[in-house]
């Protein structure tokens, strides 16, 4: 079975590499400062696993660089539309029957303007 993500993963690898040779960090030092497992940032640095975009933003803030200079797929713009996604699902987990409603109605408009 063929990866489609290997390129990806690769240029992922790399990146990081190059981020923790230029900080003189260890592996264990960043997954201490991240809270992202050892064996999960190993995974990135071999291309065993493509990194998820919350690790992402963790690694880009613990770096401090943008998070494309980790992951080169990385859209600033499409993240910001997942999270405010994430937040209204949220919002409708804890919202009332009324407010779920008011919720439901927003999306049936959105949903027509878009057809």
């Amino acid at each position: 079975m063929v990866d489609r993500n290997l390129n990806l993963k690769r240029e992922i690898s790399n990146n990081l590499k190059q981020l923790l040779k230029e900080r003189k960090w260890t592996q264990s030092e960043l997954s201490m400062m991240s809270g992202i497992p050892t064996s999960t940032i190993s995974d990135y640095l071999n291309c065993k696993s493509l990194i998820h975009h919350k690790n992402v933003k963790y690694l880009s803030l613990i770096f401090k660089v943008e998070p494309y200079r980790i992951d080169p797929s990385f859209n600033s713009e499409q993240q910001l539309k997942l999270d405010e996604l994430e937040d209204w699902i949220l919002e409708l987990n804890n919202a009332s029957e009324k407010e779920k409603e008011f919720m439901k109605n927003i999306w049936f408009s959105l949903k027509e303007l878009k057809e």
